[in-house]
């Protein structure tokens, strides 16, 4: 963006004008770059006024070289309404890797004007030294550019979600066959005959597991996009925060090739740039107090991802103050969130959960640099979307780190089957620690409570039955089946009628016109037709704390 465009944008920004920056980042190996963009621009000025693009979109020709668009937009926009008609319009014309929505502040075009000048100078410097190079490396760049170009194809990513979901429909088939093999095995069959085609029925079910768990690892490979595509935005906006803070702050990053599912990677984006932001803002000190404290001046980022098991993980972590629990303690207090009483009897780990509840700031004003629209509780909500987790370590004066947990792929996951009252539900796996057998003798009750000792251990029992919303049906069985799965940092029981074993399923969202409900992350359907929905134990459990 050169000056007279700056200029230009901030006089609008002084009339009180609202305008939102779109940032678009094209694959690199795309091709016909420049008409894709004209008819994403075509399509999105027929509803918004874009006023700008940079480069401009309307000149004859634009280099193919060119890999990063910036679309501005003015009016009261509702940012979500925009995201879809952008993703909309970017499944037609599939060359857009990813792309930012940012509200434009004043403040950001001033201080990127060193900078991009900057980086002007030294992109000029480098196009000299391109160009010194001579033509031998544009030749052998071309052949290679050449051989990768028969070496890969692009598919459309509706056509990938198809293909998902016909593997998940694969899935469902061999669960059903399998249901259909156990009880033919828990029938006591004598026909030599019968039994010959039992025992080739279990032949073909295990051969067709095998294919469909190659096809289901192919096609989530497919999926993978490598995280760069969101760390390569993120030292620009540590070098503006950190000029507008007077910090000065050094950004590391590691493990950019790791690869995660393309819908993970685009709900990520907006929570990792709220990390970073707060980091700057928040964890990383001034200069002067660094010094006094014996720090060195420049304040350091570490942002690594890597892949273990079936999990990404993203840490992004600052050796900053380390977040202040006496400061969320008062805001707590101020704001009504807990009592006193309350306070004293929660452990450090529970005072910095604080940070993630709605509306919650330990800063005395609101600013643009670590709001932008996203706080910590969608930081959170969205993670937990991703069936995510994040976990925060602080120490004063030593840092705060934030370990994002996610998921390799959304598409296929594994769940436990259980049924309770005549119903079956699932659970995902992951939050399962373990699942018991126990004596109705063994379950106590403490101030109306269920509790049981589990290998030493206190553990509260909610039955599933009650959780869901229906009467708890009489049970004379002397016996419970428990699943104990993760709440806070503890561990909490549910008691179901029976467990049922594990099935990979195909997760699908539930109704737009249900929407959203607590604890009901979507549903499924079996081989039988049969619709069974997918719980989410910690909002459920969540649900009848609340209640108590």
């Amino acid at each position: 963006m050169n000056c007279e465009e700056k200029k230009f944008l901030i006089g609008l920004l002084d009339e009180g004008k609202k305008i939102y920056k779109i940032e678009f980042l094209l694959k690199p190996e795309a091709e016909f770059k420049s008409p894709s963009m004209t008819k994403i621009y075509k399509s999105l000025s027929g509803k918004y006024n874009v006023f700008l693009t940079i480069p401009d979109i309307e000149q004859e020709h634009i280099s193919e070289e060119i890999s990063e668009y910036l679309f501005f937009v003015e009016g009261d926009i509702n940012i979500n309404a925009l995201r879809e008609d952008i993703e909309q319009t970017c499944k037609n014309e599939d060359i857009v890797e990813i792309f930012f929505i940012q509200k434009l502040l004043k403040e950001d075009l001033e201080i990127t004007e060193v900078t991009e000048a900057n980086e002007n100078t030294s992109q000029q410097e480098n196009n000299k030294n391109r160009n010194s190079n001579g033509q031998v490396r544009d030749f052998v760049r071309e052949s290679e550019h050449d051989s990768k170009k028969f070496d890969s194809v692009r598919v459309d990513i509706n056509k990938l979600n198809n293909l998902t979901n016909l593997a998940g429909e694969l899935i469902t088939c061999k669960s059903q066959l399998n249901q259909i093999l156990n009880a033919f095995k828990e029938t006591n069959i004598r026909d030599k005959q019968l039994s010959s085609l039992i025992s080739n029925l279990e032949k073909g079910i295990l051969r067709l597991e095998r294919i469909s768990f190659e096809l289901q690892e192919g096609i989530t490979s497919l999926r993978l996009l490598p995280i760069k595509n969101v760390f390569r935005k993120l030292p620009r906006i540590v070098r503006e925060v950190a000029q507008k803070e007077g910090k000065e702050v050094e950004l590391i990053i590691k493990g950019e090739e790791t690869e995660i599912d393309k819908i993970i990677l685009e709900k990520i984006t907006d929570p990792l740039v709220h990390l970073v932001r707060n980091c700057v803002n928040h964890g990383i000190e001034k200069l002067e107090e660094r010094i006094a404290k014996g720090k060195r001046p420049q304040g350091r980022i570490v942002i690594e991802a890597y892949a273990e098991g079936e999990n990404i993980y993203i840490n992004v972590a600052d050796d900053g103050k380390g977040i202040d629990t006496d400061r969320i303690k008062e805001k707590a207090l101020l704001k009504g969130i807990v009592t006193q009483d309350q306070l004293e009897r929660m452990s450090r780990d529970e005072i910095i959960e604080l940070i993630f509840l709605p509306g919650f700031s330990t800063a005395d004003k609101v600013d643009d640099v670590s709001g932008r629209g996203v706080g910590m509780d969608v930081v959170k909500k969205n993670l937990s979307e991703l069936k995510g987790e994040i976990k925060v370590k602080t120490e004063k004066d030593k840092g705060t780190s934030f370990l994002m947990v996610i998921p390799l792929t959304v598409a296929i996951i594994k769940t436990l089957l259980v049924l309770a009252s005549d119903k079956l539900y699932l659970l995902p796996l992951e939050k399962v620690v373990e699942t018991v057998k126990i004596n109705k003798e063994s379950i106590k009750s403490i101030t109306g409570k269920k509790v049981c000792n589990i290998k030493g251990e206190i553990i509260p029992f909610f039955n599933l039955q009650e959780i869901v919303g229906y009467q708890e049906a009489e049970d004379k069985r002397n016996y419970y089946f428990g699943i104990i799965v993760k709440y806070e940092g503890s561990k909490v029981g549910i008691i179901v009628d029976r467990l049922l074993g594990e099935y990979d399923v195909v997760v699908k969202p539930l109704d737009q016109f249900v929407g959203n409900i607590k604890g009901i992350i979507g549903s499924t359907i079996f081989g039988d037709g049969k619709v069974v929905l997918l719980l989410e134990p910690e909002q459920l459990i969540e649900r009848i704390v609340q209640k108590v």
